[in-house]
């Protein structure tokens, strides 16, 4: 065979690997494309999620600041009770104390005037 004749057929089994080429060229970019889709969708999912976990936090952290603001208003309702008590009870204390000298220093004024009446 002459250089010529070889030449067509070297043609020919070329065509089919660039036909072969052509073919892996755009099945891969469908491939990009189906990826390229994917992840815009996860992103898309992510920052969904992202968001509806930022919201659910501050949902939470609200509700903690308003349990732990009722906490510290009853503590103080509570401090304030415990005060009142204090002052009544020193109130009650005091006034124990003054009928008790008041009780001591009668009897010893009663004791003592008996002891000067019999002398």
């Amino acid at each position: 065979m002459s250089e010529q004749e070889k030449k067509p057929a070297a043609v020919s089994t070329a065509a089919p690997a660039t036909d072969e080429v052509r073919k892996a060229e755009e099945d891969l970019k469908k491939a990009k494309a189906e990826l390229d889709t994917r992840l815009e969708e996860m992103e898309k999912e992510f920052d969904r999620r992202r968001e509806q976990l930022e919201k659910e936090y501050e949902e939470k952290k609200a509700v903690m600041l308003r349990d732990m603001e009722a906490a510290r208003v009853m503590a103080e309702d509570e401090f304030e009770e415990l005060r009142s008590q204090t002052a009544a009870h020193k109130k009650e204390i005091i006034c124990g104390v003054s009928i008790a000298a008041a009780v001591a220093l009668l009897t010893a004024l009663l004791c003592g005037h008996g002891r000067h009446s019999r002398r």
